[in-house]
């Protein structure tokens, strides 16, 4: 590998380092010390246990991290990658499923290293706090379900992109965008019909009362929506959620039923109020138009960097379709994803912040809205003091402390207005 390829692998690299030195200082920012400047909002019973498990949390991600950026630069720079492209370019098949061969190749090596962390974390991180309720059989089975839905995906996406780019020429990154875009599309609408089934268990919701009062709120949101439904996740996790999912007329309220456990009427519609905003404001449909340019970026990019000849030589690889696929989306895009997540990021906190306004507007109850929040985050034991740092670059929702203090200031605000 030439000195240029080495450069790229640093940058990869230092991508990588930076996430860990983020999740190092939000490490550090957990104290007591910190826990207690914010009590009169959050209040806590214990917080020993909020902070043992995060910091759990956050030291097994860190080894993760590391380990996988020293498994990363030992397969290239040992040319082991390259030697696996190389067998693969022997044998007489289509390009790609030579191209699907080396991806499955490099990704299956980090998927083992992964599977111990995954191990840790839901039999021991997750058992000691009292969320993790998934049993061996079950955990076997998502993961190859996880890993064969994730195969056909990646199968398509090659096969369509090497096929465009026989068929289409110069512009085939403009047929490889929008397949990919529909692709989504796709996957968005079957998901809650065929894909999330096969993982969880749904039925309607039998809570006639609460059921009354979410037709309530819809009817008077214009809102339609094709069913409520109830998912099983107590039978993997304590954790509680809820969420919509599907579009068009196969649009679906998914509630928890731990969520169902945990919260009362008030809470379920303040948390559903909130969802509701997101669509009221077609935040879903934006994110999704940003999504299809950042995608028709990565692949007009992507284009331009299969001409450059160099790029195989410099990272010690044949020219050949397959190798420029596999170096362009394990090494050039990755280092140009951080600018997309600087982007992303402070788009999505501001939609959540609306959505939280549209909830108070709806419930015209911000208290409830507000203790339901902390609620969430204390059953959760999730953490409400990330370093600013690290949600400045990976929170896609604002910090709880953050939430509450808007909730109360724009409240203030609609009180005063009435």
């Amino acid at each position: 590998m030439q000195q240029s390829g080495y450069l790229f692998i640093f940058l990869v690299i230092i991508v990588n380092l930076f996430e860990i030195f983020l999740e190092f200082l939000n490490l550090r920012n957990l104290s007591i010390k910190n826990l207690e400047k914010i009590k009169e909002i959050f209040p806590i019973d214990n917080p020993i246990s909020l902070i043992k498990y995060q910091k759990s949390k956050i030291a097994l991600q860190m080894v993760k991290g590391i380990v996988e950026i020293l498994v990363f630069f030992y397969l290239f720079s040992t040319n082991i990658i390259q030697s696996i492209s190389t067998e693969i370019y022997k044998l007489h098949t289509f390009e790609f499923l030579k191209s699907f061969m080396l991806f499955v190749s490099f990704y299956t090596i980090f998927k083992v290293i992964e599977l111990p962390f995954v191990i840790i974390d839901t039999f021991y991180i997750e058992k000691i706090f009292g969320f993790s309720k998934i049993t061996k059989k079950l955990f076997l089975k998502d993961i190859f379900l996880q890993t064969i839905i994730g195969l056909v995906i990646l199968f398509l996406i090659l096969f369509a992109i090497t096929t465009f780019i026989h068929l289409t020429g110069a512009f085939w990154w403009i047929y490889a965008s929008f397949f990919i875009i529909l692709l989504n599309f796709f996957i968005l609408y079957i998901y809650p019909i065929f894909i999330a089934p096969l993982f969880n268990k749904f039925t309607s919701l039998s809570d006639t009362e609460l059921e009354s009062k979410i037709k309530e709120i819809l009817e008077k949101t214009g809102f339609f929506l094709e069913n409520v439904f109830v998912m099983d996740a107590s039978k993997r996790s304590t954790h509680s959620n809820a969420f919509f999912t599907g579009f068009g007329k196969k649009k679906r309220l998914v509630l928890f039923d731990t969520f169902l456990q945990n919260h009362n009427h008030p809470e379920i519609i303040s948390v559903l109020c909130h969802e509701l905003g997101h669509f009221k404001h077609k935040h879903i449909f934006k994110m999704f138009l940003f999504n299809a340019g950042a995608i028709i970026l990565a692949m007009f990019i992507s284009a331009k960097l299969l001409q450059l000849n160099y790029i195989y030589f410099m990272f010690g690889f044949k020219n050949s379709l397959y190798n420029g696929l596999f170096i362009v989306f394990t090494i050039f895009l990755p280092i140009g994803s951080i600018i997309l997540k600087l982007i992303f990021m402070p788009i999505s906190r501001a939609n959540e912040y609306q959505a939280d306004e549209f909830a108070i507007n709806l419930t015209k109850d911000p208290e409830t809205f507000k203790n339901t929040l902390i609620k969430l985050y204390k059953d959760n034991l999730s953490n409400p003091i990330p370093h600013p740092l690290y949600v400045f670059f990976n929170y896609s929702h604002p910090p709880l402390i953050e939430r509450i203090k808007h909730i109360l200031k724009y409240s203030e605000k609609v009180i005063s207005k009435t």
